[in-house]
This record gives C-alpha cells, structure tokens and sequence, in this order.
C-alpha cells in the first residue's frame, strides 16, 4: 500500500532525553546565489492496469479518445535550456499502433507498438520516450495522439 504522507509524533513529558539544541543564524552576506535549478512536472494518475496483474498502472486511455493534451505550468522557465521529456506508454491492440509526441505543436517523437497475438499470454506492450525539445513559452502542452498502423478483428464462430 502506498501513501503520500508520513506522521511523527513528538513530545517531550517522557523526561530527560535526545534534545535539538538551536541553531545559530548566519549573518554575513550570502556568498552564493542561485540563478537556475531543476524543476520537476509530473502527471501520474494510476488508472489502469493494462495487464490486470497489479503490478504496473497507467493513465489516461485512448481507446475512445485517440488524441488527448496535457498542459503543464513551469513559472521562471529558462527558455534558454532544452526541456527533458519522458513518457512512459502501454499498448493493448490487436493492430500496430504507434503514438504521435508533440510539444507545444512541434513533433518530437513517435512511439511505436507491436500488434498482440491471439492466445499467446501477452497481455500488452510497454515503451519510453524520451526526448528534449525548446520552448518559447512558460504553458508546456504535450499532445499525444494514437495511430492504429495495422487494425484487425479476429472472427471466432460461435458453436
């Protein structure tokens, strides 16, 4: 199970013990200043279970939607530093599939899926993209489009 939160208790009517002693304030002049640092932006939504096994989630689904966005805020960016990238995507189709990557409508990548056997035990496909691209702008919209390369439908008779 997991959580995003942790509790301490503390209390101090148990007697003599481990105490934090105070601290001394520096009062000289900063002698270094920070300019830039590392932001993270995550989305992660634990949605579905594409092997219905538990052990790994996923977000959003594209079987009815095949094109969806994702915005993303990041106040003060350095827009002279490339941005890293990485998605993490699954695929469950019958048909080749691929994925389409764009960032603030610039292509940056395309995802490709082999299509799942009939019966042969593997319940789906997983894949990474990681690219870095420029932005003008601080609003980051990723747009990732499914394309169905391959489709096909298997008929089994009912007896």
């Amino acid at each position: 199970m997991y959580s995003d939160k942790s509790y301490f208790y503390v209390t101090t009517s148990s007697g003599l013990g481990k105490r934090i002693s105070s601290a001394v304030e520096p009062s000289a002049s900063p002698s270094f200043n920070f300019v830039n640092y590392n932001d993270i932006s995550t989305y992660e939504r634990d949605l579905v279970n594409a092997g219905k096994v538990g052990r790994r989630w996923f977000g959003e689904q594209f079987n009815i939607n095949n094109n969806q966005s994702f915005d993303f805020s990041i106040p003060n960016l350095d827009v002279s530093v490339p941005i890293s990238l990485k998605i993490n995507l699954a695929s469950k189709s019958f048909g080749a599939s691929s994925f389409d990557v764009k960032a603030n409508n610039q292509s940056i990548g395309n995802v490709a899926f082999p299509a799942l056997v009939p019966f042969s035990g593997v319940e789906g496909y997983e894949n990474v993209l990681n690219a870095n691209f420029n932005s003008t702008s601080t609003n980051i919209n990723i747009d990732l489009k499914e394309i169905l390369v391959d489709f096909f439908t298997e008929i089994i008779p009912y007896k």
